[in-house]
Formats: structure tokens, sequence, C-alpha cells
């Protein structure tokens, strides 16, 4: 019964569109205005509309490739809106009132008539065609040019921070300088036992075994200088050291994928 009942729920929820009342109708045009739009209209938006509001430029948003997207419009709201060519923005915009468009020159009388008379009998439109919409290109631009994904590459200097003892790659010496500058401590540095742990959950969703634990931990601690503090250790030390710790979780990895 409850199958039953959630499957009566479930289909009628797709009919209403989740919700939101009954899914809408797919437009459907006589082969007269599909005609109309063919030969009158779209030669129109292609020579005068789409070299702004096209596949590849859409200013304001605006992307006149389609139905469904003139429908939608830009930033200024619907461009068209079936029915009504004296509250569609197109109508509006190419009989220079308020809008000017295109900018380069107004329409026709003839052309204009083509556009109002296609709005008015419902805005027909040839299935298919379209393409991506774009969004506001130019709001875009504006935006990416200050954000940092788009700033040319640089090397900035690596900060010197109050350990250095801490830092082991130039991009530890950024860390801890932001950290630093919030007041932020560090985290200590893991100890092998907790290293294998995060490894294990990592790669295999499971704790190490104790066995695995052990043989881990003598591995690692058998680099050179291991009995020393890090911060005591020399350049080279280090180097050596941290070679060994790459070839021991090198090791490790491999043995658990195996």
């Amino acid at each position: 019964m409850i199958t039953r009942r959630f499957a009566v729920v479930f289909v009628v929820a797709l009919s209403w569109g989740w919700w939101g009342g009954p899914a809408p109708a797919e437009e459907t045009f006589a082969p007269e205005q599909l005609e109309f739009f063919e030969n009158r209209v779209r030669p129109i938006l292609v020579a005068h509309c789409q070299e702004c509001h096209g596949i590849e430029k859409q200013e304001s948003g605006l992307a006149l490739i389609s139905r469904e997207s003139s429908l939608t419009g830009g930033t200024g709201g619907p461009a068209v809106v079936p029915g009504k060519p004296d509250e569609s923005m197109l109508i509006d915009a190419v009989r220079y009132d308020g809008l000017e468009m295109p900018p380069t020159g107004r329409l026709s009388d003839d052309e204009i008539a083509v556009l109002e008379r296609w709005v008015r009998d419902g805005a027909a439109w040839t299935p298919g065609g379209g393409g991506p919409l774009l969004g506001d290109q130019e709001a875009i631009f504006a935006a990416a040019a200050s954000h940092w994904a788009f700033q040319p590459l640089r090397k900035p200097a690596v900060p010197k921070v109050r350990q250095p003892q801490r830092v082991r790659t130039p991009i530890d010496a950024f860390i801890l300088d932001k950290l630093e500058q919030a007041g932020i401590a560090s985290a200590p540095t893991a100890g092998p036992r907790t290293l294998i742990r995060r490894l294990s959950f990592d790669l295999l969703g499971l704790p190490p075994s104790p066995e695995e634990v052990d043989a881990f931990v003598a591995e690692y601690e058998a680099a050179l200088h291991a009995d020393v503090p890090r911060e005591q250790l020399t350049p080279e030390q280090r180097r050596l050291q941290r070679e060994h710790h790459d070839r021991v979780w090198t090791a490790l990895v491999e043995r658990m994928l195996a």
C-alpha cells in the first residue's frame, strides 16, 4: 500500500512540475507561422541583432538565438512577450522608444512591422538551433579583471615567518605567514602513527592493523638523525630525512594498494 501510494504521489508530482503547477505544454505553431519566421524574421535578427546578441556574444545577457532565450531575455528582462508587441523590449528597442537598437541605425518601417507582426502572432520560432547562454559578458569580464584566477602569473617573494623551523617548502611559508597574521597557531607535526591512520582511511576507508602500524613506525623512525629535534637539523640533514620518509610513504601506499 505504501509503495502504491508513493508511486501515485510521484506521478502527480511529475505531472505538476514538482509542485510548481502543471508542466507547461510545448508551443506548436502552424507551418505558415514558421515559414514567416524563417523568411522574414530570422534574416532581420541575423543581420541586425545577433552580432551583439548571438551565440558568441551576448551583451547584457541577452541572446536572440532561440525562442526560449528571447522570452527569458537578459538583465533587463524578457525581450519578447508573445502576443504583446507593445510590452516587448525588442519592439521598444527597434522603434527607438527609449532603447535604440540596433545602435548602427534604425530599422526600416517594413522591418519593424515584420517584427511587430511576429510578436503579435505568438513569436513562432523553428525548433532546434540556438546555442549556450553565456550570461552578461560585460559584467563577467568586468569581474574577471580583478579575479585572482585571471591575473598574470608572478613569483612573489617568500614571506619570512616567526617559526622558520616549521617551513619545509615555500608553500608552507605562505600558509604559516597567514596563520601568524591571524593569530592562529599551526597544528603540531603529525607523528607516524597518526600519518598511517590518515593514509589508511584515505586509501582504504579502514584503520590499519596493529602490525602495519608497528612496521610503518619502525621504518619511519629509522631515518637519519631521527633522534634529533627537527629544528636542530642542518638543511642537508633535513633533505636526507625527507627522502627517507618519501620512500617509506611510497612503499606503504604500494603495499596497501597491492
